[in-house]
């Protein structure tokens, strides 16, 4: 009411606002130094800038904060510049800041980054990396000898390999000459080249404290390190640029050892006991192969043996008296058959049978004699009826004369055909063995012949044969 009466006129909030941050943008660029507190980046990076009785909330826009050179932290004491702003929505008052450093060593901060930059450009930082022995017998390290990075990495490499060897190259790591002092330690150790890996570093510090070890000629000297180098300098996030030439970058000198020690006395001894374990199987499949070998052997020497020799000479001859009992069984069985079938042959070869046979062969003979004697009378007869036949139609003193004339022609024809007639006369028949007319042909000595006489047969044995001469 009191202002209304002086005349001053009311205006919304919004107008407020904007005429705050136009007053507050026209009083100018302000450098402001102070600790970050909570940091918090959504494309732009939000933070507070705190001391120890105020804090005012500052923002960086992203293309401000890329061209940093560093990553702002909790905790990070820095220098910025910027505008007083009052952001309208809802009246809160920040910092708009265009630049940062860090407070106490921004120069010699933008030296080592530009002193980086060179070295990445020459190819310092892009050089081979050597590889890491996996079991290092001796590793040297190049610090100083009274601080406590020798002892923590002494103390590491108890615990996980024990049988590394240490061995120290003192070295200032600050201040004045320190630089120098750590390149002679390498460049020994390189002379010496006794030690498999190098560890060069020392504990945590300031930033100036650290500075010894982004000196130009050190970094220099670790890239072109005959044994390969682990640089571990200060603690997170603390970084120098040894740990951008070495072989590898290790937080804190323990974590050197641990890298320098992949394989411990741990995984040691399991391997020896799984090798130990494969060894024992290993040789008890061995000794069970060579026990069955031995077993073997020992059949086949007892199968070689005398007694074994003498035994299978025992079955031998068992089984040759056998076989040869049999044979002679065989032997015997079919010379009886043969006597048998001999005796066979000789009896229905010999005399008596040969007879028979002649007297069966001579009474077929006869007997077909007899049939055509008969036949021959039959026919005879015919033509004698047909005679008296025609006798009858003759007169009987011509029919009776044909008749007598015709009977007498076949009474000789009937004397002519009898076979046994010539033998009346003298002659003989001589059948072979088979009861047929003999042919010299056929005859062999040894044989047998039967000759028909008058009155009988005589049977003869062949003793000589001889073939008239043409």
């Amino acid at each position: 009411m009191a202002q209304e009466r002086e005349g001053l006129k009311p205006m919304s909030v919004s107008e407020f606002c904007t005429v705050t941050d136009r007053c507050l943008r026209n009083l100018g660029t302000a450098c402001v130094e102070g600790e970050i507190g909570q940091v918090r980046r959504y494309t732009h990076l939000y933070f507070t800038l705190k001391d120890e009785n105020s804090a005012v909330n500052c923002i960086m826009w992203s293309s401000v904060a890329a061209r940093l050179g560093f990553e702002p932290e909790s905790g990070m004491k820095v220098v910025v510049t910027g505008q007083s702003s009052l952001y309208a929505k809802n009246g809160s008052f920040s910092l708009l800041c265009g630049s940062m450093r860090i407070a106490g060593r921004g120069e010699i901060l933008e030296r080592l980054l530009k002193l980086k930059d060179t070295l990445e450009r020459e190819g310092v930082f892009a050089q081979h990396k050597r590889p890491l022995p996996q079991m290092p017998l001796r590793v040297g390290v190049i610090t100083s000898p009274e601080g406590r990075v020798v002892h923590d990495i002494c103390e590491t490499f108890k615990k996980r390999r024990r049988a590394v060897e240490i061995r120290v190259y003192g070295a200032r790591v600050q201040g004045e000459g320190a630089a120098q002092t750590l390149i002679d330690a390498l460049k020994l150790a390189c002379e010496e080249n006794c030690c498999d890996a190098l560890i060069i570093g020392r504990g945590g510090g300031s930033f100036e404290d650290l500075l010894a070890f982004s000196d130009e000629a050190l970094v220099r000297a670790v890239a072109g390190s005959t044994i390969p180098i682990v640089s571990a300098v200060g603690h997170e996030p603390d970084f120098a640029l040894t740990d951008f030439s070495a072989d590898a970058r290790a937080a804190t000198p323990t974590a050197a050892a641990e890298i320098l020690s992949p394989v411990t006395d741990d995984m040691l001894y399991g391997t020896l006991a799984d090798l130990a374990s494969r060894l024992s199987r290993a040789a008890g499949r061995c000794l069970d192969a060579g026990l069955e070998h031995l077993a073997a052997l020992s059949r086949r020497l007892e199968s070689a043996g005398p007694a074994a020799a003498s035994e299978r000479d025992r079955l031998r001859l068992e089984h040759a008296v056998s076989r040869l009992c049999g044979a002679a069984e065989n032997l015997v069985s079919g010379r009886r058959g043969a006597l048998s079938d001999l005796r066979t042959r000789l009896e229905a070869s010999g005399p008596g049978a040969v007879l028979d046979e002649r007297r069966r062969m001579l009474q077929t003979l006869c007997a077909r004699a007899d049939q055509a004697v008969q036949s021959d009378f039959d026919g005879a007869s015919g033509r004698l009826s047909r005679a008296y036949s025609d006798l009858e139609e003759r007169s009987p003193r011509q029919q009776l004369s044909d008749l007598a004339s015709r009977a007498a022609k076949a009474a000789a024809s009937l004397i002519a055909l009898n076979p046994l007639k010539v033998l009346t006369r003298g002659y003989s028949v001589t059948l072979g063995e088979d009861g047929k007319a003999a042919k010299f042909s056929e005859l062999a000595e040894g044989g047998t012949l039967v000759t028909l006489l008058e009155g009988g047969r005589a049977v003869s044995k062949i003793t000589a044969l001889k073939k008239d001469q043409p």
